[in-house]
């Protein structure tokens, strides 16, 4: 199995994401192709981070995880929620 990070790019900020993807050259596997391994998209509770998922790569050495910090936890706590403005500017409105 091999463990990568991704900071993806969102508006307010970076996204971390956690992947973890079977290893294609284990000798004498039955592990699929990367591009044919089933996805799991996991998601940590409130005070967790993409790292809660280990345990589950570990247990699905054939599937692909793919587990994102959410928003304001862990490596995405700086990342704003979209709603939140970069600016305390304010307009009126007639």
């Amino acid at each position: 199995m091999t463990y990568s990070t991704h900071d993806i790019p969102v508006s307010g900020g970076l996204l971390r994401v956690g992947e973890w993807r079977p290893d294609a050259t284990r000798a004498h596997s039955s592990a699929l192709p990367n591009d044919e391994a089933p996805i799991v998209i996991a998601l940590h509770g409130m005070t967790g981070s993409h790292l809660s998922w280990q345990f589950l790569a570990a247990a699905l050495p054939e599937a692909r995880i793919i587990a994102p910090d959410l928003r304001g936890r862990a490596a995405a706590r700086s990342c704003r929620r979209p709603t939140e403005s970069r600016s305390t500017s304010t307009t009126s409105r007639p």
